[in-house]
């Protein structure tokens, strides 16, 4: 029973370890974002105004209502205001196996750094966030929360993120907007390697439910391109979920793949073209800039809400 008890204190040792190295790694992230764009662009916790009181020493005085308090005799009157309503942020990750490509490092890779940075700083501007993983199906779901302790339950989803399967993301997102009960944003980081009809009925089903949804394409620069020597390549077979070995020198199967990657191509920006019928915003992200602008994708959502009051 003692080496039971010493593995598995020593398995929770390596992982509170591993979820605090994510913890750094989000946090240096989240800093560096703020640092290349101004501070004060990304506000913290909004507020609306409440009501009129008193003063009370040690008020803000940029809180004083000088047209209430010269209608009082020697008396300041000030705003008293109350925290704006947390936002819902719920980020939708693509686990499918086509996420594991990329160079110089794994999209999943980035992608999971990108989403700990969004935790943090969601939880840090008291908002609530929420973690879905899917590939073919819901995988990993948790709810749209606040605090310490659900920041660390998600970064621990994280870490334990196995990238498989195909992609369905219609499916997911029916699943998911159905199960929020308060509007939220969704934003979903993918690859959109499943643009089909079948997926544009799942976000025109989300925005029915009245949420908004925002889509961050991660993809590499040379994904769709090839050198002119290109040899030998392994290449995923998205339908048999197979690896297959293509040789590209010769012509008449470069002349096939090329006319297939052609094909993917249009195909995505038809879809994309569909989305922006449905107000969603789509997001071209190689991965070296995908923490960006998943970050700033929540701030713009931030902004238009506060906007809207």
């Amino acid at each position: 029973m003692e080496r039971e008890g010493s593995t598995e204190s020593s398995s929770r040792a390596v992982l509170l370890k591993k979820i605090r190295n994510l913890e750094i790694v989000a946090r240096q992230l989240s800093e560096s974002f703020f640092q290349g764009n101004r501070r004060s662009r990304y506000i913290g916790p909004g507020t609306e105004f409440s009501e009129l009181r008193e003063y009370i020493p040690g008020d803000d005085l940029r809180t004083i209502a000088w047209a209430a308090s010269a209608k009082r005799y020697n008396q300041l009157i000030v705003k008293e205001f109350e925290q704006e309503k947390n936002t819902n942020i719920m980020l939708v990750l693509d686990t499918s196996q086509s996420m594991m490509l990329g160079s110089p490092s794994p999209r999943i890779k980035m992608a999971v750094e990108a989403t700990a940075a969004l935790a943090l700083t969601v939880i840090d501007n008291r908002d609530n966030f929420g973690f879905t993983t899917f590939a073919d199906n819901l995988h990993t779901y948790l709810p749209p929360r606040g605090g310490k302790i659900h920041l660390y339950h998600a970064f621990h989803k994280m870490l334990t993120t196995v990238p498989i399967g195909t992609t369905d993301i219609g499916k997911t997102l029916r699943k998911i907007a159905t199960r929020l009960s308060k509007r939220t944003l969704i934003l979903v980081i993918t690859d959109l390697h499943d643009a089909e009809n079948t997926t544009y009925d799942g976000f025109k089903a989300a925005r029915t439910l009245g949420h908004e949804v925002q889509v961050v394409h991660v993809r590499d620069p040379l994904e769709y391109s090839l050198p002119l020597k290109a040899g030998r390549i392994k290449v995923l077979d998205e339908t048999s979920e197979d690896t297959i070995e293509l040789d590209l020198d010769d012509p008449i199967v470069r002349g096939m793949y090329d006319f297939e990657i052609g094909k993917k191509i249009r195909s995505i920006h038809d879809f994309k073209r569909k989305l922006m019928g449905l107000y969603i915003r789509v997001v071209d992200s190689p991965t070296s800039e995908l923490t960006e602008n998943v970050l700033s994708t929540y701030f713009r959502a931030k902004r238009r809400k506060l906007q809207a009051r």
